[in-house]
């Protein structure tokens, strides 16, 4: 399995975070579509810092996997039926517990 180099992990939470705070101070006229950026900012450094700890690289963590779960379940069950929904938990879950048996 390959993984990304350490420091692009870390260029991604560093980017992650300046993305983050300019659009929680912001307001847009159709603010759903901020919140959806803010989300798949969110997935994409969840599934970094992930594959990092799998890598077995030693980094603070910047997001959490339950938490943007919690909210990627709310976004999707607006406008989607829960179908399919379960798998995509059940992956990342799998993940975040295999980070912590490697860890």
């Amino acid at each position: 399995m390959e993984f990304l180099p350490e420091d692009e992990v870390r260029a991604i939470q560093k980017e992650y975070m300046k993305i983050s705070e300019r659009l929680c101070g912001e307001s847009w006229r159709n603010d759903e579509y901020r919140q959806e950026l803010l989300l798949a900012a969110e997935g994409i450094c969840v599934m970094a810092e992930l594959s990092a700890k799998l890598a077995g690289y030693e980094l603070e963590r910047v997001s959490s996997t339950e938490e943007w779960l919690c909210k990627y379940r709310q976004k999707w069950l607006e406008k989607n039926k829960a179908s399919e929904l379960y798998r995509i938990e059940e992956m990342f879950l799998y993940y975040e517990q295999e980070v912590c048996l490697a860890v």
